[in-house]
């Protein structure tokens, strides 16, 4: 995984990293593998990094040494397949339940993750959304 390792050479894919990291095996439909829904490792490795950058500017600002991080989608894959403890058995038993928040939506309340974590004292939260399609695909001048 990362920088070391039989990995280090390649060039990750999210749906070709699931397969020998075992995801393809936990979301299996009987004999067949599976695969998540989305491209969850590509996102959440993007989220690390961004968390990486604004640790190292943080800590930068209080006048620590800059600070590196290394990510793998491989990396992130154990990760997120281990629930952060090493068993990956344990994935099974995480529930997305607590992590949603319903929005109202122009047609109908819509049910999305909530932000994770929080700055300081502030815990980011949704205040709204709308429904896939409803909004009009136009560019706006900030």
């Amino acid at each position: 995984m990362g920088e070391t390792g039989p990995w280090a050479a390649r060039r990750g894919f999210d749906s070709v990293v699931q397969c020998p990291t075992g995801i393809a095996s936990i979301e299996r439909a009987g004999e067949r593998p599976g695969a998540l829904p989305a491209q969850v490792l590509d996102h959440a490795t993007g989220y690390l990094a961004a968390a990486a950058a604004l640790l190292s500017l943080a800590a930068a600002r209080r006048g620590e040494p800059p600070r590196s991080a290394w990510l793998s989608l491989a990396g992130t894959a154990h990760w997120l397949t281990s629930g952060g403890t090493g068993d990956r058995e344990q994935e099974r038993d995480v529930h997305p339940d607590p992590h949603m928040v319903t929005l109202p939506g122009a047609a109908r309340p819509v049910r999305v993750v909530s932000p994770p974590g929080r700055a300081g004292d502030l815990l980011p939260r949704w205040t709204s959304t709308t429904d896939l399609g409803v909004d009009s695909a136009e560019f706006t001048r900030i």
